[in-house]
Parts: C-alpha cells; sequence; structure tokens
C-alpha cells in the first residue's frame, strides 16, 4: 500500500512537471506545430510583422494555459487505468469507464490543438496562408518515414 502511495506521488509531481518541462525543451516543433509557436525560420519565410508575432504568442500563451490541465488529467488517467490492469483481476466496468474519460480528454486536446491552428491561420494574410502552405508541402514531400 506504501508502494502505490509513493507512486501516485511521484505520478503526481510528474504530471504537474511534464507540460512544463515539454513547453521549455522547444519540443513543440518546428514551424507552426500543433502545439508550438512559429520558429525564426518560418517567421521569417512568411514575412512575418512584430504585430503578428506578438498575436501568436498571445493565442500560444492561451492555448497552453487551456491545454495544460487537460494534458495533466490525460496524464493521470493514463496512470490509473495502468494501476487498474496491473491488479490481480482488472475491473472491465472501471477500465472502461476510465477508457471513455480518456478518449474525451482526448477529443478535447484535439479539438482545442484545431482551434489554435485556425486562430493562428487567421492572423496570417492570403500570401503567407499560400506560403505556409508551400512550406508545409515541401517540408513533408521532402523526406520522413513515408516520403523518401
Amino acid at each position: 500500500m506504501k508502494g502505490i502511495r509513493i507512486a501516485i506521488a511521484a505520478l503526481s509531481v510528474v504530471a504537474f512537471m511534464a507540460p512544463m518541462v515539454w513547453a521549455e525543451s522547444g519540443a513543440w516543433g518546428h514551424g507552426m506545430g500543433l502545439h508550438g509557436s512559429i520558429s525564426p525560420e518560418m517567421a521569417s519565410a512568411l514575412n512575418l510583422t512584430n504585430d503578428q508575432m506578438q498575436i501568436f504568442q498571445e493565442l500560444r500563451d492561451a492555448y497552453s494555459n487551456e491545454m495544460a490541465p487537460l494534458q495533466n488529467q490525460l496524464f493521470s488517467k493514463k496512470a490509473e487505468m495502468r494501476m487498474l490492469w496491473d491488479g490481480s483481476s482488472p475491473d472491465r466496468e472501471k477500465l472502461s469507464a476510465m477508457h471513455e474519460e480518456i478518449s474525451s480528454l482526448r477529443q478535447r486536446l484535439n479539438q482545442l490543438a484545431v482551434q489554435y491552428q485556425m486562430d493562428c491561420r487567421e492572423v496570417l494574410t492570403p500570401d503567407q496562408q499560400a506560403r505556409l502552405a508551400e512550406t508545409a508541402t515541401g517540408r513533408h514531400r521532402s523526406g520522413g518515414k513515408n516520403n523518401p
């Protein structure tokens, strides 16, 4: 029982810290990624104004503030689900309910990601949107797992 409490405490600390570490590490990608801000290379390629850069920063901050609690909840729920599976006889109803909660959190996170991307896109001029599309298409075609 003491081991379980220690594990839960450790997971809670990790769940609280993970989004901050992730954000600071730059793991949110390059370009105009799902979670990140615009990289300096992309800003230069799109010829963004200082006002646009400021708006992107504000959008990213608002998005991050909305995402962090959901990411923490998702991390905790996944840890709880692993603990349910580790029991000697996993409870089917509890596992099913936990799966539904996790699915719901993932869906909400995905909805927020789409909302963020659309909000960012609205800041760009039509010319910048076209250059962004060209850059993204070129990036997907030039390498990667499925495109040698």
